[in-house]
């Protein structure tokens, strides 16, 4: 007989309350449902719930990780747990320290075998012993009662064991599992360790079995078979051969096996009563070691592993999760594969890669759910048959909204014979689903994460076990990540579902009713009780009230009727009482409705003015429905047969508008009123009447003119004359027809309306055909009932026509420069005897111009026509010449018009020469030489060469447009001191004169050069310059200068060696020369003594006679002077060494850069600059007061100081002051370094 499906709903929505118990974690980033168990920690026959929550921050140690303990309880559970708040009858055990993770994994087991199970959790990322990570795993006893309301692991008491991972790294605790694997009737635990090390065989991991009894045994270690396989990730424990004793599973889902890399193997250790080795490698294959082998490359087979009977043999089937495998649902969908055990048997060696007999394999619903992230065994239906429950966290919510994951849980009925392939993705039969509460929560980079952690246990004591998910990261009330746990109860209950939330009956007219229906079905596994059915307000009824029973799957439509007494919305409720549907102890449904009923409106008035007598006037009357339910007007009449209304029945809709036609024929001159009525059913006004008032009237048709006289008109030439139609009546004027008997008079318009006392102009036309007399008459129909037609008589003659004839037909101008013009006579003859009009005369091309460009001729005569041409452009030119005229045998005349524009190219230059002057070798003058283009058309400069090299021309090329100039810099940079000639000259494409000849000349000048030297005689010292080796008793200085130099003031400082005096200069006096001597010629000096071995000789330079110096410059000796050694005496010829310390110049007239150097000569790097007012070096404040002492003096006069006489003008103004601001802080001389 086929199993009853399992009691969970085939398709629960968590997001629509779909879950008996939610419980929520305390603060955000908690995680709880990390890990779920089920087992009776208190020995009340109710399984108890173990939540882990790895992320909880325990009393301000973060992520020290917590574990929860929710007690099972009898009946109903209730609807809401959260940890928030701290009232709650549960028990919370917080990790001991900072980042241990409490509660990444937990697991149940009896291990001391006192009938209480004991409630183990894995801390792995502890750091017992400060082994970074070497994880710890806890034992707190289960005991009667509960356990305390609050536990804290900073220490632990005589309940609670400490079991301590070996090495920094391993997570110890990572997978926790319980179970009797010796059958001594102890559980026994299982730690996995997957990031340990054995046998140097880096992240093997290993697994440790405490055997179970009053205390726990040292351990067995297992090790992982290979590098990199990570066992211990995932543990379980379970019969698989019913032989009364647990295998211990092991999950390595990193192992390489036949699948490939990472596809992951999964072993299972056969229980035996005896002890197993203290230490067992799985890579040695020990005795009773069985594997199961991972598909494909990295399915990671055995991310979660769990032990129970599917099939109902009573052999215990162990399931393992592959979260990573890729069945045809997609990428990352994940897989769960059922290997049946077998009675007597130790479970051989399965190859997943292979598709072996005796596996069902549960594929993923669809890419990257990551089913098998966790797996758990329950009898949910209480079939005697485990159905498996799935989580798979990475489940998408809908195809169209693949970025939120909140998660599923799939739960696989179990059954004796399972098919060896099911797919998540068929949809329901054998498979229920739970969809998470919700997904991707923006800005937060979480999900829900349903199913990260699933379970199975009786909580409620109703023989059925009941479904546990965890999801993680859940955010109850906004705490991001706080996680939630679902318990779903499996047992057999009613679900209490009604079709509607609520009922809308619409306009109900007024003392009517309306019945509406919804559907109440119970949804559940259980007959549903309902005791009553009641509304709160009279206007709406339900049938029938009940009491009803609903077996399972059953339905009842519940009748509503709605009956208003009055107009307006109407509002109740209808309540489902008593029902015993744990989750809704009742259900309200809005009722809402409106009563209805009709209101007309309609204006008071229609006018209709004045109306033709006999016309019929249309007009609209609008008529409106301001209530709820249609109006109907059944009947429209008026009191006078000149109004008729239609229609004269109308049905409008609630608050709609609708038009009614009204028509006014006046039969009768003067004012006419009348009354419409509207009968309808508007309760309220059920007769309303409308006033109608209008008036008839009449028109009178006149003309200006009983008749039309045109004269004389050519033939084949038209006149006009304007005729007025006037209305003198009190009514529009309808013209239907105004015409001729004549097709030589035409008429425009011919029909129109003329409102009263208003008038129409009409055109009339005579266009004779043949000479003579001609007559006609126009005929005007109208609507005037006393003169509907009148006739105007109409008469011209036909004249006699022009003959255009022209004095020639073509015109060549030749050829014209462009810019100027040239004319012609043209001369046009009338040969006819009727007036010639040439309206227009127009040339095809703006370039030719005729006057007058429109005249008459009278018969026989003729008049003449300037014909202008004026190129614009240098090219052949062609253009018509067009008279447009009455000529009937001629009315366009053409006169074709030729010639050709010339351009014209004309050079000049702004000077035939160019004198630079003196040019300093090295350095450039530059002068500008203007191009004129005195021509209409471009000048092109082609090139300009120089026969000499130390002129350069710039630009050498470019265009001048006509009548427009361009300049042209040359520079001249002589190389050598000489004077130097050359031509410089321009090709252009003026060819009437060729190429422009410009003279040019300039001269080669020494640079300004000026340096000092001690003793000139003795020759250049070179390096030692800034010094003189004095062998006797005197030394002078020099001063070399390159031209003429006016020096306003120097000062030079020398300075002796310690030994060396100046001789007797404090004995100097007037006229004495034993110290300071000059060479005269324009230099005066004095001298002061500022040290025992420093002298200060101050200086003024004009128009000095100067020696040849050797390199052909000039040569001065400023001054010459004598030394002594007062222990030596006069006449020591000892070495002394006299040195020039400063020397400060300032330039009074040369031109130039304010720094003077020639690098192949000069003995000092000097500044010659303006402003140094008290020669100290530098422009500064102290020069200021200078300038402002020696303001306003002028050339001559004893303040005059041209130190301050910046710009040379011969008066000190404020000129003066704003070149020294300019000049403020700058250094005047820096003597302190000579050159090579």
């Amino acid at each position: 007989m086929e199993p009853a499906p399992a009691q969970v709903r085939n398709a629960i929505n968590l997001s629509q309350g779909g879950a008996d118990m939610a419980i929520s974690g305390a603060s955000p980033g908690a995680g709880m449902g990390e890990a779920v168990a089920v087992g009776d920690l208190n020995r009340d026959g109710l399984a108890d719930l173990i939540v882990g929550a790895p992320g909880t921050n325990a009393s301000g140690r973060v992520r020290a990780g917590a574990v929860y303990v929710v007690y099972g309880r009898s009946g109903s559970p209730p609807s809401v747990v959260d940890f928030a708040d701290a009232t709650l009858s549960t028990t919370e055990i917080l990790g001991g320290e900072a980042g241990w993770g409490l509660g990444a994994s937990v697991a149940v087991g009896d291990l001391n075998g006192d009938g209480f199970a004991d409630l183990i959790a894995g801390a792995p990322d502890a750091s017992p012993g400060g082994r970074a990570g070497a994880g710890s795993v806890f034992v707190v006893y289960g005991r009667s009662g509960s356990l305390p309301q609050k536990m804290d692991l900073t220490a632990t008491d005589d309940g609670v064991a400490r079991l301590d991972g070996e090495a920094a790294g391993d997570g110890f605790g990572r997978a926790v599992a319980a179970g009797n694997v010796n059958g001594d009737g102890f559980a026994d635990l299982i730690a996995g360790a997957p990031g340990a090390d054995p046998g140097g065989k880096t992240n093997a991991g290993q697994a440790y079995l405490y055997y179970g009894g009053a205390t726990l045994t040292e351990p067995v270690r297992i090790a992982g078979g290979a590098a990199g396989d990570g066992l211990g990730s995932s543990a379980g424990v379970g019969d698989l051969n019913r032989d009364g004793l647990d295998e211990a599973v092991l999950g390595a889902p990193d192992a390489t096996p036949v699948g490939g890399p990472a596809a992951g193997i999964v072993y299972a250790l056969a229980g035996r009563p005896t002890p197993l080795p203290a230490r067992l490698d799985l890579g040695a294959s020990p005795a009773g070691l069985s594997r199961v082998m991972g598909d494909r490359p990295r399915d990671r087979a055995g991310s979660a592993i769990t032990v129970g009977d599917v099939n109902g043999d009573g052999v215990g089937d162990l399931i393992v999760g592959a979260r990573l495998a890729d069945p045809p649902g997609g990428f990352n969908a994940g897989a769960v594969y059922v290997i049946y055990g077998k009675t007597g048997n130790t479970i051989s060696d399965v190859d997943l890669n292979g598709a072996p007999a005796g596996v069902t394999r549960i594929l993923g619903e669809r890419a990257n759910d990551l089913t098998g992230q966790s797996v758990a065994v329950g009898d949910l239906n209480k079939d005697g048959f485990g159905d498996v429950t799935l989580g798979a966290p990475g489940s998408f919510l809908t195809d169209d909204r693949e970025s939120e994951t909140p998660g599923k849980v799939f739960v696989v009925s179990g059954r004796a014979a399972m098919p060896p392939v099911i797919d998540l993705s068929a949809g329901p039969g054998m498979v229920s689903r739970i969809v998470g509460a919700s997904a991707y929560l923006p800005n937060t980079g979480s999900s829900d994460r349903t199913g990260q952690s699933v379970a199975a246990g009786d909580l409620n004591g109703d023989g059925f076990a009941d479904l546990i998910a965890g999801a993680p990261g859940a955010d109850p009330a906004g705490r991001i990540d706080a996680g939630k746990v679902y318990m779903i109860v499996a047992g057999p209950r009613p679900d209490l579902r009604v079709a509607s939330a609520g009922l809308t009956f619409g306009n109900v007219v007024v003392g009517q009713s309306k019945q509406l229906t919804v559907a109440v079905t119970n949804a559940g596994t259980a007959t549903l009780f309902i005791n009553t059915l009641t509304v709160n307000t009279p206007q709406f009824r339900v049938q029938p009230p009940g009491p009803y029973a609903l077996n399972a799957g059953d339905s009842l439509l519940v009748a509503v009727t709605f009956a208003p007494s009055a107009a307006g919305p109407q509002s109740g409720t209808l309540t489902l009482t008593a029902s015993n549907d744990p989750a809704k102890g009742f259900v309200s449904l809005s009722l809402s409705g409106t009563g209805a009923q009709p209101d007309i409106d309609a204006p008071p008035s229609l006018s209709f003015g004045r109306v033709a007598l006999g016309a019929p006037a249309v007009s609209t009357l609008q008529i409106a429905n301001l209530g709820a339910s249609d109006l109907t007007v059944r009947k429209i009449t008026a009191s006078d047969s000149q109004f008729v209304a239609q229609p004269d029945s109308i049905l409008i809709p609630a608050g709609a508008k609708l038009r009614v036609t009204v028509i006014f024929t006046p039969k009768v001159l003067g004012a006419t009123s009348a009354t419409l009525r509207l009968l309808s059913d508007d309760p309220d006004e059920g007769s309303v009447t409308v006033a109608l008032t209008g008036s008839a009237a009449s028109p009178r048709a006149a003309t200006s003119a009983s008749r039309l006289s045109f004269g004389s008109v050519l033939i084949g030439a038209s006149f006009a004359v304007k005729l007025t139609v006037s209305n003198l009546g009190d009514a529009d004027l309808s013209v239907t027809r105004l015409a001729s008997d004549s097709p030589q008079f035409t008429v425009f318009p011919t029909a129109f309306t003329v409102g009263p006392g208003k008038a129409q102009d009409v055109t009339v036309t005579f266009t004779p055909t043949a000479s003579g007399p001609q007559a006609g008459a126009l005929t005007l129909s109208a609507n005037d009932p006393v003169n509907p037609t009148l006739t105007v008589a109409v008469a011209g003659d036909g004249g006699r026509q022009p003959a255009i004839a022209l004095s020639a037909t073509q015109f060549n101008f030749g050829a014209v420069d462009v810019g100027a013009w040239r004319d012609t006579s043209l001369y046009v003859y009338n040969r006819g005897d009727g007036i010639l009009a040439v309206t227009s005369v127009t040339p095809s091309d703006t370039q030719f111009v005729a006057q007058p460009d429109s005249f008459t001729v009278a018969g026989k005569d003729s008049i003449k026509v300037t014909v202008r041409f004026s190129p614009k452009s240098g090219k052949d030119l062609s253009a018509a010449l067009l008279m447009t005229n009455n000529d009937p045998t001629s009315r366009s005349a053409i006169v074709t018009l030729s010639g050709r524009g010339v351009l014209r190219v004309a050079s000049a230059v702004s000077a035939p020469s160019l004198d630079f002057g003196e040019v300093e070798v090295g350095a450039r003058k530059t002068l500008t030489l203007t191009v004129h283009s005195r021509g209409n058309a471009p000048l092109v400069v082609r090139a300009i060469t120089s026969s000499d090299t130390q002129f350069v021309a710039r630009p050498d090329s470019f265009t001048v447009a006509g009548g427009d100039s361009a300049r042209i810099d040359i520079s001249f940079s002589p190389a050598a001191l000489r004077d130097v000639s050359a031509a410089l000259t321009i090709l252009t494409n003026d060819f009437s004169r060729g190429a422009i000849p410009v003279s040019l000349a300039g001269s080669g000048a020494r640079p300004l050069r000026l340096s000092l030297d001690l003793n000139p005689a003795s020759g250049d010292q070179g390096a030692t310059a800034d010094t003189v080796q004095v062998k006797s008793c005197s030394a002078s200085l020099a001063l070399y200068v390159a031209n003429a130099l006016n020096l306003s003031a120097f000062h030079i400082t020398l300075k002796l060696p310690g030994q060396l005096l100046f001789k007797s200069f404090s004995d100097v006096g007037a006229g004495e020369d034993n110290f300071l001597r000059s060479a005269g010629g324009g230099l005066t000096l004095s001298a002061s003594q500022t040290g025992p071995n420093t002298v200060r000789v101050t200086g003024a330079l004009s128009n000095p006679t100067l020696a040849t110096a050797p390199d052909g410059g000039g040569l001065l000796t400023v001054l010459q002077f004598d030394t002594f050694n007062p222990a030596e005496g006069f006449a020591r010829s000892d070495s002394a060494l006299i040195s020039v310390e400063q020397a400060v110049f300032t330039r009074l007239v040369n031109a130039g850069p304010d720094t003077l150097r020639d690098a192949a000569t000069a003995k000092l790097i000097f500044s010659a600059l303006s402003g140094d007012g008290n020669a100290d070096g530098v422009v500064d404040t102290e020069d200021f007061f200078t300038l402002t002492a020696a303001f306003g003096a002028t050339k001559g006069t004893p303040d005059y100081n041209p130190v301050c006489d910046l710009n040379r003008d011969g008066v000190i103004d404020l000129t003066d002051f704003f070149m020294f601001s300019d000049r403020m802080g700058t250094r005047v001389v820096s003597c302190r370094k000579l050159m090579p």
